[in-house]
């Protein structure tokens, strides 16, 4: 549990303080995830950038814990507000799978999406 709080606040720490929401989460149990969201409004649109990571565990370089990696994904995107509650989101992916992974099959490409909220 030291080792995902420290981690938690090195990328917290990390994170440019300007007007940018978002969050970064390190999930452990069985399946081991990490994970950052950042995103800016802008007046009608708002930009940003998501990524994850795979990890098969947790190491340590020297007296800094770090995540083994299998695979990264990593997604910029643009999100137009067409009312309070319609938006359609343009987005560009990768997953890129590691040599550690076994894989090599990495996938990448465009993608559109439709997006309408409802509710309090």
């Amino acid at each position: 549990m030291k080792t995902y709080l420290t981690i938690l606040l090195i990328l917290t720490l990390s994170t440019p303080a300007v007007a940018v929401s978002g969050y970064v989460e390190v999930e452990g149990g069985s399946q081991n995830y990490g994970r950052i969201h950042l995103e800016k409004g802008f007046d009608g649109f708002d930009i940003g950038i998501f990524g994850e990571t795979k990890l098969a565990g947790f190491g340590r370089r020297g007296i800094i814990p770090t995540g083994i990696p299998v695979w990264q994904y990593y997604e910029g995107f643009v999100r137009v507000n067409i009312t309070d509650e319609l938006s359609v989101k343009l987005s560009s992916y990768c997953k890129h799978y590691l040599s550690q992974s076994g894989r090599m099959d990495d996938y990448g490409g465009l993608s559109a999406s439709i997006r309408y909220e409802w509710g309090d």
